[in-house]
């Protein structure tokens, strides 16, 4: 769910390894052609496993919660690298402990910094980091070069 550029590059991993991949952005133009584009319904009821790659907006607020998780196949697997507030958190907890979702993985969580304790601290079949999946070697240099050139746009303007 969001197919700006990072949601593109995932899905291009996930078909890499031989996965189908269904996606969803009410926003996205042209898609790769590994992706074939769905509504949000069939994401819920034919996914093995979600992830999340949009802003937060009004509209998508808590859009992971217990009538959306209801959807989903036994067993899915739900991972968050985007923002917390997509997911209720309470709702995710109760779905994954009940065993209806097997597994979450998030980088990304309703309050940030994350507040200890937290309901998903010793809690089985979660994966968390602390919003850090961006934090890379590489997306500081693609930072930095991505600044040196707006620099040089500029300088050139005047």
């Amino acid at each position: 769910v969001g197919l700006g550029a990072i949601g593109q590059r995932f899905a291009r991993m996930c078909n890499a390894i031989g996965m189908n991949v269904i996606g969803f952005d009410p926003f996205a133009k042209e898609l790769p052609e590994c992706i074939q584009p769905v509504n949000l319904e069939m994401i819920w009821r034919e996914s093995d496993a979600i992830s999340f790659h949009c802003p937060l907006t009004p509209d998508n607020h808590g859009i992971v919660n217990a009538q959306t998780l209801a959807l989903c196949k036994k067993g899915v697997i739900i991972v968050n690298t985007a923002r917390g507030g997509l997911i209720n958190e309470t709702e995710l907890l109760a779905a994954v402990q009940s065993r209806h979702v097997f597994a979450a993985g998030l980088d990304s969580f309703a309050v940030e910094p994350m507040n200890a304790p937290h309901i998903f601290h010793n809690a089985p079949h979660f994966v968390l980091s602390p919003h850090i999946g961006g934090v890379t070697s590489e997306a500081y240099i693609s930072m930095g070069v991505g600044a040196a050139r707006n620099v040089l746009e500029v300088l050139a303007r005047q």
